[in-house]
């Protein structure tokens, strides 16, 4: 803006209208020009201020105390007081909008505008008219505040919360009229110490809290405070003290917020209390809790009572006597029980007793009632009625009968067996003048009643015992049969066990070295084989295998039918579980000419719930016999899908069929069909153990065939949720082959206790690897232990079938003797039963390796206990 078009507006500002063209032209050329953005702030709050502004262009908001009083436009003008003197500036100001103002300082004002007595005159009219229009204002605001003061008098008076404020001094300076709940005026509180009014006992715990110098979230909230009532009031006859429940917190000369804030300044101006007369609340809770306290007894007594037999009478009497002890609040319980004495005076026997304390054990023994004074008792219980009350009102042989038993007040309800009076409950209490109400004595006489009924049903219990022995006799007489079945069964199936056991160990013991020796040859790289070695080798390998695998089938289908193995129920994605099946066994069906196809399209995500592992093993299984009994250029198609609600996977084969009437049979135990008579290998059990995995994950597997044509199978699974984690079977891999040099830095030593010499050539061979390892054997485990004690070795394996001591016994020797209790033992063993490994492993091995022996997990371990480099 040029300085024509600052003259040509501040023509029109109202006190500038009669200037001459020179002061014009002074203002527009002296005066400074600002420009301001839209936001931002040209003057703030409490600032020193010696300039003013005339508006050019745009719009201000002037802000006081954060909230808007007015708006300067164009041709307007502001900060005129700091031109008079240097003050602080009463207001904000900041632009709504892009802004052009000229800056007025007061050396303009004294030189031109001062002398100018229409400016001066219209600077103190618009003064004089804001001071008017504050002075409004405020006479307004006064007039509002009295109102607002006069409304919370009001209400503060009016409501039934006692307010109660405290000064520093910890003396009361305000109460409202709610304290004539305590027989006071608020007058004859205000300044008297609060803890005067404080019930004494629980002074020490309320005071500090109540007078607390906290604010808002951090104040005293649900605070219980007793306070005395006026003794010389009118409440004061039917109360000495009032339960309050208070509200506490500090009282400041600033807000709330404030307080919290360190370094503000504040000042503290005492403490106030608001709370609210909860005495009937407290006193109806009491009454609650003392019915519950009933009912709780009585409940209890009847479930002891109810769910025991005649043998436990006597514990279980005593307990529930307890829990009516309880109930009654009172110092002791008893049972007497009518009888006649040597006289033939019908007397009560003490039976049982329950006690709150070790001094109020009973000592009497009984009580006559014709020679002790207690005709009263024997007429009103013998028709039914309790006695109660102080003892100090009871007649006087009665009360001074009683009294030698400090016995202060007394319960006395009947008991009838049979509809005979059988004798009487008596409840003491020897602390205070109980007064038990009517509803009490009818919850406590319905407890007595209940155990009435136990001894009524006792005396049936003996009864019937006798009809239970015979019964029993004659029931064992009849199973002893069964169980000569069960013990029978029980040994066949150790005998299986063992069997399984020992033809695992046998079979294991050869095919360790046959593997063992096997993959010695592959992973060695001092002397390489030839091709033709290498594919003879490998024969080996996959014969050695696939006769491992059929000795894991038959454990296998051991540990299902014996329930031993465990299936996990995780969320898994079908999709990568069949393409690693068809991944696996393809090369297999290449072999025989026969295509495997993953039928399931890649945009179709099938989740089921199963273990992983054994739902891979149940599918390789279906998808091995679909190649097996199959014919060149037949296919193995594998196809998921979600269908009526159940996950379905579909293994189809073109290959030979199953006959219509041997369907039923496919799943049998060692059933091949007519299979038999084929070159086809098999043990006849891989069905088995896949429908039974199958149904372990909660599905289902059914077959349908024609012969000749191919077989279907069809897998029925609960379907898994979409999305969540998933778990993947993995694949599993040929060992890696390893070749280390020597390169430690110490030599370590192993001793080997072994007493099959082809176990010891491969384990000897396998170490061979490493240089700087020494081996030493024993044939038999009393020499190893020998030799260990001796040597003190890094490491010892350890065969469990050794002869004479067993490595288990031998294992126990080596912890006895200091010098190798701390050596480290490995079991190398054929027994792969997890019974075996788990009975082991308790007995302190540090690992339990199986035969035939997995090299690289066998080296990994054996370096890892070493600490050397694998």
């Amino acid at each position: 803006m040029n300085s024509k078009q600052i003259i040509e507006t501040l023509k029109q500002v109202e006190i500038l209208r009669d200037l001459d063209e020179e002061t014009y032209e002074v203002l527009a050329n002296t005066g400074t020009v600002l420009s301001l953005k839209k936001e931002e702030v040209l003057l703030t709050e409490g600032k020193i201020g010696e300039t003013m502004f005339f508006v050019l262009e745009g719009e201000l908001e002037v802000y006081r105390e954060k909230v808007s009083v007015a708006f300067k436009r164009k041709f307007d003008f502001l900060g005129e007081m700091a031109l008079i003197e240097s003050h602080t500036r009463s207001a904000s100001v900041k632009a709504n909008e892009p802004t052009i103002l000229l800056e007025v300082g007061r050396d303009i004002f004294d030189k031109y505008l001062k002398t100018n007595s229409s400016v001066v005159m219209q600077i103190l009219k618009a003064f004089s008219q804001r001071t008017r229009a504050d002075l409004g204002k405020m006479e307004v605001g006064f007039s509002k505040l009295e109102e607002k003061e006069r409304q919370y008098r009001n209400i503060v008076e009016s409501v039934s919360d006692i307010i109660i404020q405290i000064g520093p001094d910890e003396k009361i300076s305000f109460a409202n009229s709610a304290v004539k709940y305590l027989g006071f005026s608020p007058e004859e509180m205000i300044g008297q110490p609060i803890d005067n009014f404080i019930d004494p006992e629980k002074r020490d715990s309320v005071l500090p809290r109540l007078l607390t110098k906290r604010v808002g979230e951090r104040s005293t909230s649900n605070l219980e405070v007793m306070m005395k009532v006026n003794e010389n009031s009118e409440s004061s006859e039917s109360l000495s003290n009032v339960m309050l429940l208070a509200d506490a917190a500090g009282l400041w000369d600033v807000p709330n917020e404030i307080v919290s804030q360190r370094g503000s300044e504040k000042n503290f101006l005492g403490f106030q209390f608001v709370a609210r007369d909860i005495t009937s609340i407290k006193k109806a809770q009491e009454r609650i809790n003392h019915r519950l306290r009933f009912e709780k007894g009585l409940a209890d007594a009847a479930h002891k009572l109810m769910t025991v037999n005649a043998k436990g009478a006597e514990k279980t009497i005593k307990e529930a006597l307890k829990f009516l002890l309880s109930a009654a609040n009172a110092s002791r319980i008893s049972i007497f029980q009518n009888y006649l004495d040597n006289d033939s005076h019908l007397a009560a026997r003490h039976t049982f007793s329950s006690y709150s304390s070790e001094e109020w054990k009973i000592d009497e023994e009984s009580l006559v009632y014709d020679k002790m004074g207690f005709g009263r008792w024997r007429d009103e219980l013998s028709l039914g009625d309790p006695i109660s009350g102080s003892v100090a009102i009871f007649p006087e042989y009665e009360r001074l009968y009683l009294l030698e038993e400090d016995i202060k007040s007394v319960l006395v309800l009947p008991m009838f067996i049979k509809g005979e009076w059988f004798g009487f409950v008596r409840i003491d209490d020897c602390v205070r003048d109980e007064e038990w109400s009517q509803e009490d004595i009818g919850l406590l006489h319905a407890g007595t009643g209940i155990i009435a009924g136990f001894l009524e049903r006792k005396t049936f219990q003996e009864e019937l015992e006798w009809h239970r022995d015979s019964l029993q006799l004659l029931i064992d007489d009849q199973t002893s049969d069964l169980k000569e079945a069960k013990e029978k069964a029980e040994k066949a199936n150790y005998a299986k066990s063992e069997f399984l056991s020992k033809m695992s160990h046998e079979l294991r013991t050869p095919l360790n070295a046959i593997l063992g020796f096997g993959q010695l040859f592959n992973i060695s790289k001092k002397d390489p084989l030839t091709d033709w070695q290498k594919q003879n080798i490998q024969h080996i390998l996959k014969a050695g295998h696939h006769l491992l695998d059929l000795i894991n089938e038959v454990l296998d289908l051991s540990k299902i039918e014996s329930g031993n193995l465990e299936v996990l129920n995780d969320n898994v994605l079908l999709n990568p579980l069949i393409e690693e099946v068809v991944f696996l066994v393809r090369p297999i069906g290449e072999q025989k000419q026969i295509s495997v196809m993953n039928e399931v399209p890649k945009d179709r995500k099938i989740w089921a719930k199963g273990d992983p592992i054994r739902l891979k093993q149940a599918l390789l299984n279906l998808a091995s016999n679909g190649i097996k009994y199959n014919n060149p250029g037949g296919s193995v198609k594998i196809d998921a899908m979600t269908q009526n609600g159940q996950v379905i996977i579909k293994v189809q084969d073109s290959g030979l069929g199953i006959p219509e009437d041997k369907l039923q049979e496919i799943f049998e135990p060692f059933s091949r069909l007519e299979i038999e008579t084929t070159p086809v290998e098999g043990t006849g059990i891989g069905l088995s153990i896949t429908k039974k995995l199958i149904e372990l994950m909660n599905g289902f597997i059914k077959v349908s065939s024609r012969f000749g044509e191919g077989s279907l199978f069809e897998i029925e699974l609960v379907p898994g949720v979409d999305g969540q984690d998933e778990v993947v079977a993995t694949t599993t891999e040929e060992p890696e082959t390893v070749e280390h040099s020597s390169g430690g830095e110490f030599l370590k030593s192993i001793l080997y206790i072994e007493d099959n010499a082809s176990n010891l050539a491969l384990i000897k061979r396998i170490l061979s690897i490493y240089p700087n390892i020494r081996l030493f054997t024993a044939p038999e485990a009393k020499m190893g232990i020998e030799l260990a004690r001796g040597h003190k070795p890094d490491l010892i394996l350890m065969d469990i079938n050794l002869p004479g001591m067993d490595g288990i016994t031998a294992l126990k020797h080596l912890k006895k003797y200091e010098e190798t209790k701390a050596i480290p033992v490995f079991a190398l063993s054929a027994n792969a039963m997890q019974s075996d490994i788990k009975k082991a492993m308790k007995c302190g091995f540090e690992e339990y390796i199986t035969k035939p022996v997995d090299v690289n997990l066998f080296l990994k371990s054996v370096c890892g206990v070493l600490k050397i480099d694998f």
